[in-house]
This record gives structure tokens, sequence and C-alpha cells, in this order.
């Protein structure tokens, strides 16, 4: 029996746990060597003292409850996140539990087990101020977008308008052949700019959450000839073949559609732009159980996992010497994917390098109509 208890007090001491042993009237009987260690008294600058030496005075009448409440049997308090003060005067903060010496008879006396959990609660706070200070950024960077977005769009649409009017001649012939091709540089350039604003509005409004969905019942495969329509020019010009591919007819879906065309218009331009000539595309449209989708399947270069994660921030483009050299505003994939997640949509990618890339967007079954 004696050399169990030598076994258990050694097992105690060595332990990474402090314990406090107090008595029927909460002074401290035992003190075991990982406290000691932990907080820099001795045991004889503790035995016989009262238990509240280690608490600040302002926690004193709440922990006499907390062991009275132990004495009688009756502890079914919270421990957690208290604070004991070490020899230097440093407060830890800590987690207490109290188990009786004797269960028959709490009064005679409990164990306190202290664990201390200063530094874990430091990387708490540190973590909570990070990601306060993270959002506050964020929604600067936002407001920032949006404001100079909106003082960009007005110059930039009265550009537009005047080069329009320039190039059709509205108000007379340009006669010098190098002046139009001018007019021609201005109108392309300026409709650039304004498409990477019109993207950093709506990136802006969703990460700001404002951006409102006017959600009507849309047709995927209508959605799907109107895009092919629009792209047809890119598309023949890069000389490959775009196709659409349904399993079966699919019931309404319940969707912003202008939102829905922008996004299938920005996969099937990044498809167009990373396919060889010759290549093929092939923009899938498809029913997973109560779930509808869509998908753009090409035959291009092809992207690595990293060259993934790449092509999902915004501003930042996979470069590919395969690639076609169209300006693009590096903000296709990152608004694709965050129009999908304003309408509960999951965008995964798959992609191996030299043989394509799929793209697909599935909806909520919320979001199917009958």
């Amino acid at each position: 029996m004696a050399e169990l208890e030598r076994l258990l007090a050694f097992i105690e001491d060595s332990g990474a746990v402090g314990v406090l042993q107090l008595d029927g009237r909460a002074r401290i009987r035992r003190v075991n060597g990982a406290f000691v260690r932990r907080f820099g008294f001795q045991p004889d600058e503790l035995i016989g003292h009262p238990a509240t030496i280690l608490l600040p005075p302002e926690d004193h009448a709440l922990a006499e409850q907390r062991f009275a409440d132990a004495f009688a049997g009756t502890n079914g308090h919270d421990w957690r996140n208290w604070r004991v003060r070490s020899r230097d005067g440093s407060l830890h903060t800590v987690i207490i539990d109290s188990v009786a010496i004797d269960q028959a008879h709490p009064e005679r006396g409990i164990d306190l087990i202290v664990t201390d959990v200063t530094e874990h609660e430091q990387r708490r706070l540190e973590l909570a101020q990070a990601r306060d200070a993270a959002e506050i950024a964020s929604r600067a960077k936002s407001a920032f977008l949006a404001n100079v977005s909106h003082e960009l769009r007005t110059p930039l649409n009265a550009i537009l308008g005047f080069s329009e009017i320039m190039a059709y001649g509205l108000l007379g012939p340009i006669t010098v052949p190098r002046y139009a091709e001018y007019v021609t540089d201005i109108h392309r350039s300026a409709s650039h700019l304004l498409d990477i604003i019109n993207a950093l509005l709506d990136l802006a409004k969703i990460e700001a959450g404002r951006m409102e969905l006017r959600e009507q019942r849309c047709d995927l495969q209508v959605i799907a000839q109107e895009v092919m329509s629009l792209l047809q020019p890119k598309i023949e010009s890069a000389g490959i073949e775009v196709s659409i591919a349904c399993e079966q007819p699919l019931p309404p879906l319940l969707g912003d559609m202008t939102k829905l065309r922008q996004m299938l218009v920005n996969l099937l331009a990044n498809a167009v732009k990373f396919t060889p000539i010759e290549g093929n595309i092939v923009i899938e449209l498809y029913r997973r159980g109560d779930q509808l989708g869509f998908a753009v399947v090409d035959s291009g270069v092809g992207m690595t996992d990293s060259e993934i994660d790449l092509a999902l921030e915004p501003f930042r483009q996979v470069g590919d010497a395969m690639a076609r050299p169209d300006a693009g505003t590096g903000l296709g994939l990152p608004l694709t994917r965050a129009l999908a997640v304003a309408h509960g949509a999951d965008l995964a990618i798959e992609s191996s390098k030299g043989v394509g890339t799929r793209v697909a967007v599935l909806f909520p079954a919320s979001r199917t109509l009958s």
C-alpha cells in the first residue's frame, strides 16, 4: 500500500497538471510539483494558507462560494477561465476541476486540478483580433473598390459613347486612316476597362453582402444557347468546336438569369482562351438527383493543382505558351465562384495538364423548380 502511494505521488508530482489539495476549511494541505514549477511557489509558502491567496481579491467571494458548494457535494459550477496568481504577480488563465478526496464525505477536503491555458487563451485572442482586423480591412477594401469603380464608370461610358460616334462618323467622316485605328483602340481599351470595373463592382458587392439576386425561372438550355451565340465570333476565330450536351429535358432553375449567363460566359471564354485550334469544348447541362448544374469541359492546356488555386485568386492568371494572347481581367473564375456561392451553389474544377479542364457548377436542390 505504501509503495502504491509513493507511485501515485511520483505520478502526481511529475505530471504537467497542477494539483492543490484543500482541507475542509479551504486551506491548502498539499501542492504537487507541477503546480510549483508552473506558478513559482515553494510548498511551504502555500501549505496552511487559504486557497484564495492564489486568486485576485475581486475573485475571493465567488471562489469561497464555489469551495462551499464543493464541500457540500453540490459542485456544478463552471471553473473555466479562472485567474491564478503566480509568485511573480502575473495572472494565469486556468481551468479548475474539483474532486472530493472522499466521495462519501466531500466536506473532508477536495483536490483542485489546475490546468494552465494562458498560452492557448492568448492565441485564441490573437486569432480573434486578427480575424476582426481582416474583416475590417476587407470591408474597407470593398467600400474603396465600389467607390472608385463608380467614379470611373461615368467617364468610361462617355469615352465609349464618343468613340462610337466617331467610329460611325455620325458627326462627319474620319479622313485619316490612322485616326480610325486610334478610335478602334480607344473603344476596345475602354470596353476592357469597363469589364474590369463591372467585375470589381460585382466582387465588392458580394464580399460586402450587398449582391441582390433578381430570381426568376431560368431555362439552362436557353442560357447556354445565348452564351454560345454571344461568343460565336471568338469561337470561330479560335478555330475550335463548341457543342451543348444535355442528358435529358431539364426543369427550370430558380436564379438570377443575368448572373447565370455571366457565369457561363466567363467559363466558356476561359475555355476558348486555353483550347488550341481544332480543339473542342462541351457545355454540359445535367441533373444529379434533385440538383441541376452546368459544366464547361475543354480539351485545352489544363492546369496543375497549384495553377487552379492561382486561377481562383482575383487578378491572377495562369500563363501558358499555348494560350491565346487575349486580354483577360483575371477575374473570370473568382467572380464565377462568387456568383455560384451567392446562389448557394458549389464550383468544382477538375483538370489535367495537357488534357483539359472541367469546371462545374452544381446548384442546391432548393433551386430546382417543378
